[in-house]
């Protein structure tokens, strides 16, 4: 709790600008084992420190923005809303009702927290080269975890004291409460870092250390799906070239996902497990998890569902009464509906088109800016890919919403320095 107090005194602070930085440091390096019970509520660090955030905000008078500004802030809004009134009338019980709560307040509570103390793009750049510094720990822990096999972060609870090992490798996971979480963690980081590579010369000491860190985090984890997205990395960098022409890319890949659907003896999702079965990993898990939520979609497409031990020879030990639902966009769906998918897709697609518009705005001028901000949609993307072997809880949650409020930044920001067109102003506002 001393580590939560000295963040907490940070933000308070801190000038505006700097104020998010002791939030997402301190959700890295305070593990979910710090717990503060407030009646029947449980405040994480993550919690505390958005809280303290909230007090500095009112605090100091800082809201200058207007919410709901652009349609990414109205998208997450309509997304939480409906989400937690769809769960709620599921469960029906107070239990429920806390646990979407907190939920509600976790996204809603962060990602306009970023929005009112991040304003415009140099104030992201600011805070990915203080990013790229404060990883570095994290590296050297999980360095020192590979080669002894003792995780030092289990002092602060929720994380064990011995590396996980899977087919004779160790399985680092630093402050994470799994290894995937770690190098989902450092591979959807790690565009930021390229970005500044782009972004101009005098970054690159910020770029080159960010990049080796998370590089680092996210093989020492040892997981196939950090892989994944890692590659899905680099094809959103070869893309770059086409980026006048997105339409034609963006047809081609549907185009050829669908093929190798009708070609394929087995649905199409099953080249994950072919995949994983070269790098090694529970591939197989998230095709069975997929053919499961397609086999049973009656039962929760209208409005999710609390039970999927049926779908799977296996249940979670802490919850009998389920699987272990590794895949993000089945975990909304279960928790509510085909509604909420739509809805969590839709706040992708308009980062995605916000990320196009933007970049329009800066190529001619600031070619530089233009790649940094294009490097926020490879991070997105690699989101996009790991959200299929991964779902979002410990600090993911924190810097995936995080991302999306630095799109939406990046975008007003861009409209604000009238660098835009009139068509991309009403395709933003």
């Amino acid at each position: 709790m001393t580590l939560i107090a000295i963040f907490g005194v940070m933000i308070l602070f801190f000038p505006r600008k700097y104020a998010i930085i002791p939030i997402l440091v301190g959700t890295c390096y305070v593990s979910l084992g710090q717990v503060v019970n407030i009646f029947e509520l449980h405040f994480t660090s993550m919690r505390l420190l958005v809280l303290v955030g909230w007090v500095r905000i009112i605090m100091r008078s800082e809201i200058e923005l207007p919410f709901l500004k652009n349609k990414i802030d109205k998208a997450l809004t309509v997304f939480v809303v409906v989400s937690f009134v769809i769960y709620c009338v599921l469960w029906n019980n107070q239990k429920g009702f806390i646990y979407r709560l907190g939920v509600t307040y976790d996204i809603i509570g962060l990602y306009f927290l970023c929005r009112v103390l991040v304003r415009d793009i140099e104030e992201i750049i600011s805070i990915v080269k203080i990013m790229s510094i404060a990883v570095i720990p994290i590296t050297l822990f999980m360095i020192f975890e590979k080669f002894t096999g003792k995780n030092l972060f289990h002092f602060f609870g929720a994380v064990p004291e011995y590396t996980m090992i899977r087919e004779g490798r160790l399985r680092c996971q630093g402050p994470f409460t799994h290894p995937i979480l770690a190098g989902t963690f450092g591979v959807t980081l790690m565009p930021m870092f390229v970005g500044l590579w782009f972004k101009d010369r005098k970054d690159r000491i910020y770029s080159a250390i960010g990049i080796i860190s998370t590089a680092s985090i996210t093989f020492l984890c040892a997981s196939s799906g950090p892989l994944f997205a890692l590659i899905s990395i680099i094809i959103g960098y070869i893309i770059w070239r086409y980026r006048n022409n997105m339409r034609i890319v963006r047809w081609g890949i549907l185009i050829t996902i669908g093929l190798l659907h009708i070609i394929m003896k087995s649905p199409v999702w099953h080249l994950i497990g072919r995949i994983s079965n070269l790098s090694g990993g529970t591939g197989w898990h998230r095709v069975d998890l997929m053919d499961s939520a397609v086999k049973y979609f009656n039962e929760w497409w209208i409005i999710g569902t609390k039970r999927t031990a049926h779908w799977m020879p296996y249940v979670l030990p802490i919850d009998p009464e389920n699987v272990d639902i590794t895949n993000q966009y089945i975990l909304v769906g279960i928790q509510g509906g085909i509604i909420s998918v739509m809805l969590f897709l839709s706040i992708i697609v308009k980062c995605f088109r916000a990320v196009g518009l933007t970049v329009k705005c800066y190529e001619n001028e600031t070619p530089g800016l233009a790649k940094f901000v294009w490097s926020l949609g490879v991070s997105l993307l690699a989101y996009v890919v790991s959200f299929i072997s991964v779902a979002m809880f410990d600090f993911i949650s924190v810097y995936y919403y995080m991302l999306v409020a630095f799109i939406a930044a990046s975008t007003i920001s861009a409209i604000e320095n009238n660098i835009s067109e009139r068509n991309i102003i009403r395709n933003v506002e």
